[in-house]
């Protein structure tokens, strides 16, 4: 009955079917726990029980060690709590054992090294604590111990190295210390090794590894040392993955012999030297992390050609200069390239519009030096595009044609801050931007295997994607030189949380249809030429917690209901015509009824403060503040 989509109560009659030896109940929607008599009937003749991948709830009760015959006991995926019981040992016949993914906690108990039989073991996402037990050393049968995301802890046992048919030991997301056991080298078969996310130290003991592995994941850990240049008699290895440990040195040449490698993720290491050139040979790669290390040289030309099999190309914050290759041919499969906090210069490479596929572009913090990539607009599965401090230049015209479909329909994160654009504000991107206006385009960026390298600026603040609670829409145009008027028509964008314009030659008055944005989070408009009143309509966008309408010439009365309240005069500051709470009262005609002199004066003495706390503190600021309360610039 696997398979199925039955939903339920179980009836506790079938455990109890005499002659019964097979119960399959695997990917249903079955609800109740097991009976506390389970077997304990005549004649039972129970071989295999699978419930797993449904929501039975409740303890494993003990008297299930009476299914004496019992070889297969899968229960895998399922809202099972309590401890796994002593008794689990009487079950000798056992092969397969799967109680991964459930609430179960306590040890594990030393009686299950009695399953001499048993080949798959498998407690992972549970809450067990506790060491390994000893005991583990009687499984010689075994070929997979699977102990991942729980809270064990201690030491990992040289009996581990007893287990010399072990092909897969997988023990990431614990609490282990110390170094790994030099009873690993015993592992000939052993072609996966996962321990990342605990607190191991040492060297990487590279010559205890079998020859044989695959899949080696040591992520998350206090790991030192180097890469081996014999790192080729590894000839199987597939994905490779050391991040956040405190490797040093540099990649070896020998990486380029590894043909069969598709993954290789080093960020947050220690990692020095070129890229070698011998990295363009992996043509199975297909995920490639070396975010946060102190490489340098310039990124060989031949990585471009990679991308016939490359999807993640992520090397941010190195010391990488000269040109991003222009080499990405067509059939590229490219989906993410972040170059984010480099010294890169020279344009962006036009032949990322071979890459159809293509989602993330992050060369923020670099010295890029181009135009707006209008040509970007071909490539419709666009969601970040991240072009923050460079040296971007021109006025944004889109692409023009008879036929063309809106541009970026899956765009979310539109962050070109801190360049040179000039012009007014790209009317048909801030109106037509698809995922701003349907919710149904907006991805779930929790579930990205690659979150935690893509760092997120929200209200000037750098969040790691992995930390975020809800997605997020972005548009900053800050700190530019736009001009003319912000338009009306940028409140269809219905989804947008986070709008920065702040910092521009912008004028005109701010538009009532901002008020259509009802989540929208965050309004920054500073620094700008802003005239007129601040619209009533802004009060109905009730998610709004951050306001920053400073440095304008705004007048009249500030809006008094809602989150409005909230806002303190840092929000309004340098608009010397408003009134009202926080700021002066208005008198009947809407003014504020504190001389204009001395509200001045107040401004001054504010500024001169904050301009020389600036100074003092050694802040090199793309504006100064000056006297009058305006926003000078200097680039």
């Amino acid at each position: 009955m696997g398979y199925n989509n039955v939903t339920g109560h179980v009836s506790p009659t079938i455990f109890s079917i005499s002659g019964l030896e097979v119960i399959r109940l695997t990917n249903n929607s079955l609800l109740g726990s097991l009976p506390i008599d389970i077997c304990s009937y005549p004649d039972h003749a129970l071989e295999e029980l699978d419930l797993s991948y449904n929501a039975f709830d409740g303890e494993i009760p003990s008297s299930l060690s009476q299914c004496s015959q019992l070889q297969r006991l899968l229960l895998q995926s399922n809202n099972f709590t309590g401890v796994v019981a002593r008794e689990i040992g009487n079950l000798t016949r056992l092969v397969e054992l799967s109680l991964d993914d459930n609430s179960l906690s306590g040890n594990i108990p030393l009686e299950m090294g009695k399953l001499h039989n048993l080949i798959h073991l498998g407690l992972s996402g549970n809450h067990l604590s506790g060491s390994i037990p000893p005991t583990i050393k009687n499984l010689s049968r075994l070929t997979d111990l699977i102990l991942d995301q729980n809270t064990l802890s201690g030491k990992i046992p040289y009996e581990v190295g007893d287990l010399k048919m072990l092909q897969l030991l997988s023990l990431s997301g614990n609490c282990f210390t110390g170094q790994l056991p030099q009873t690993l080298s015993n592992l000939t078969s052993l072609t996966s090794l996962s321990v990342s996310q605990n607190d191991i130290s040492g060297n990487i003991p590279w010559n205890m590894f079998s020859a044989n592995l695959e899949t080696l994941l040591l992520a998350g850990n206090n790991f030192q040392g180097t890469f081996p240049q014999n790192i080729t008699r590894f000839r199987n290895l597939s994905n490779i993955n050391l991040a956040k440990n405190q490797l040093s040195g540099p990649i070896p040449d020998t990486i380029g012999k590894l043909s069969r490698l598709h993954t290789l993720i080093l960020y947050s290491n220690k990692v020095t030297g070129q890229i070698p050139s011998s990295i363009c040979n992996l043509t199975s790669l297909e995920v490639l992390y070396l975010s946060n290390n102190t490489l340098e040289g310039t990124i060989p030309t031949c990585m471009g050609n990679m991308a016939k099999t490359l999807r993640i190309l992520v090397m941010d914050s190195n010391r990488f200069h000269g040109l991003i290759p222009d080499t990405f041919e067509k059939g590229c499969v490219l989906e993410c390239l972040n170059l984010h906090a480099n010294k890169l210069e020279g344009k962006l490479p036009r032949s990322l519009s071979n890459c159809p596929r293509f989602q993330i572009l992050d060369v923020g913090s670099n010295n890029v030096k181009d135009v707006f990539p209008v040509w970007m607009e071909t490539l419709r599965q666009v969601e970040v595009l991240y072009l923050k401090s460079n040296k971007f230049y021109g006025t944004i015209l889109p692409l023009e044609s008879k036929t063309k479909k809106p541009p970026f329909p899956m765009l979310q994160h539109f962050v070109a801050s801190d360049n040179e654009f000039t012009g007014p504000l790209p009317v048909e991107y801030l109106t037509n931007l698809g995922a701003f206006m349907d919710q149904t385009k907006l991805r779930d960026w929790s579930n990205w295997p690659y979150k935690e390298t893509m760092i997120v600026d929200l209200k000037g603040v750098k969040y790691p994607l992995v930390k975020l609670k809800r997605v997020y829409t972005v548009i900053d145009f800050s700190m530019n030189k736009f001009e003319g008027n912000i338009p009306h028509l940028i409140g269809n964008l219905k989804i947008l949380m986070i709008l920065n314009l702040s910092h521009n030659h912008l004028g005109g008055r701010i538009p009532e249809s901002l008020g259509n944005i009802a989540s929208l989070d965050s309004l920054d408009l500073s620094c700008n030429r802003l005239v007129g009143e601040i619209p009533g309509t802004l009060t109905n966008v009730t998610f709004l917690s951050s306001l920053n309408l400073s440095y304008n010439l705004l007048v009249g009365p500030i809006p008094q209901s809602n989150q409005f309240h909230t806002f303190d005069n840092s929000s309004y500051v340098g608009n010397s015509g408003l009134c009202g709470f926080p700021l002066a009262s208005c008198d009947d005609d809407g003014a504020s009824t504190q001389e204009d002199d001395e509200d001045e004066d107040e401004d001054v003495g504010f500024l001169d403060r904050f301009s020389w706390e600036v100074v003092a503190m050694g802040y090199a600021c793309g504006f100064l503040f000056g006297t009058m309360g305006g926003c000078f610039y200097f680039f």
